[in-house]
């Protein structure tokens, strides 16, 4: 196969299946036997029509209605974010190869000329042509502007109106803020210049990027003498209690970072820490942990939040629950997520979600602190869960809730509820 075909081949196979796009890539890129220079060309441009999909979507319905969208989109797809956005195949083989696919697909020399010429327009107009059909302020206008689903963006407005539902869908469709924090465990961070030139203090110990190059390849991140987190993180760490030789845990439904801004907050007062992840390959880091910094007095196991019996022998001081959710978050750095991400599972989420907060109660100290953190928006799993959960259990109180928004100045996208038994 060549990169097109790779290319339709992937972005086919990921939005009909609802996969990874890299795990699907990888494996085509192994059977073809690609070089490293066609590895970064491909995944170019299955980025590039990630980045776009929507407005794709809109282009080939424009220009063919309904007639074999589904076979059509992928190559009309990959010829337009080709010349219009990236160019990194020569326009004359990508043009044959559009071609081929329109005869295919029974398309007419005179329609296939005007096609032709339309999207040659729209490639060098990029995305300042307008469609008749879409109608301004409209929910399929934000979607192609921002290129997210018109679900997603009704549930914007629905729950947080229509200006401030708008600027949160603004944000999706840009790259996010990048922060990172001192790992105390590795500190002092060797090579100041490599931290002044590329990042900024904004409080002691937290910085934002400011390098050009990608955030996760900078040396200090890589290294691990910087942590990569969210200034959401730290307002929460703020708030949690001063513990002293106490025991606490910290349970991870999804892969997060977040445990090792706990730990640098709590370890140099002994004390003892136990963190489950429902995926341990998910979290592989745990793993070399007590390793590489020494820390004796933490645990770590695999399992699911129903199983901790077999694995918290004495009652927590404070129990930190994160629960598998939506993690809209994703999206504002995976392009396919919101593409790939099946809406249909956002019922069983919510009900897990509950469940997780759930199943650690009979785990707690008179007089503890659960927090309850998700990765998302959306009411039904934030303050909704929340107030179940009071309602059910009213001998916790709620100390604070905070949502934060990609609109918002810190550029966070996290909820948390700080609750305490009575």
């Amino acid at each position: 196969m060549n990169i097109l075909e790779i290319c339709k081949n992937t972005l086919k196979e990921a939005i009909s299946e609802k996969k990874d796009y890299f795990e699907i890539f990888s494996k085509y890129a192994k059977e073809n036997s690609l070089t490293e220079k066609d590895r970064t060309h491909c995944l170019i441009l299955i980025n590039s029509f990630f980045r776009n999909y929507f407005f794709i979507n809109e282009t080939t319905n424009f220009l063919f209605g309904d007639k074999s969208k589904e076979d059509l989109i992928y190559p009309i797809g990959l010829y337009f974010v080709n010349n219009g956005l990236v160019k990194v195949l020569p326009e004359e083989e990508t043009l044959n190869y559009l071609k081929d696919v329109l005869l295919a697909n029974n398309i007419n020399l005179d329609v296939e000329d005007n096609v032709l010429l339309a999207l040659n327009h729209i490639c060098y107009e990029k995305r300042k042509f307008e469609f008749p059909k879409l109608k301004r302020g409209s929910l399929k206008f934000f979607s192609v502007k921002f290129n997210l689903p018109e679900w997603f963006i009704k549930m914007m407005i629905k729950h947080y109106g229509k200006e401030d539902g708008i600027k949160v869908c603004r944000e999706f469709s840009k790259t996010p803020k990048q922060f990172a924090m001192v790992n105390t465990f590795k500190a002092p961070i060797p090579g100041s210049e490599e931290l002044t030139k590329n990042f900024k203090e904004i409080k002691t110990g937290v910085y934002e990027y400011i390098g050009k190059g990608p955030f996760k390849r900078n040396t200090l991140i890589k290294d691990r003498n910087l942590i990569n987190v969210q200034l959401a993180y730290t307002d929460l760490l703020d708030k949690l209690p001063s513990l002293t030789r106490r025991n606490y845990s910290i349970y991870l439904g999804i892969k997060s970072f977040f445990y090792m801004t706990l730990l640098s907050k709590y370890y140099k007062d002994y004390n003892y820490a136990t963190i489950i992840t429902k995926e341990l390959k998910e979290n592989y880091e745990l793993l070399s942990l007590k390793k590489n910094y020494g820390i004796k007095s933490l645990f770590f196991s695999e399992a699911n939040s129903d199983s901790l019996k077999a694995i918290i022998s004495k009652k927590q001081d404070l129990f930190i629950v994160f629960p598998k959710s939506s993690e809209f978050e994703k999206a504002r750095t995976n392009p396919d997520y919101f593409i790939t991400f099946n809406q249909d599972n956002l019922d069983s989420l919510i009900n897990n979600e509950l469940s997780d907060l759930e199943n650690v109660l009979e785990f707690l100290e008179e007089k503890a602190t659960l927090v309850y953190c998700v990765r998302t928006l959306g009411n039904k799993e934030t303050t909704e869960i929340i107030a179940k959960f009071l309602e059910k259990h009213p001998e916790f109180e709620l100390i604070e809730e905070k949502q934060y928004l990609p609109s918002m100045e810190e550029n966070s996208l996290l909820y948390y509820a700080i609750l305490r038994k009575k």
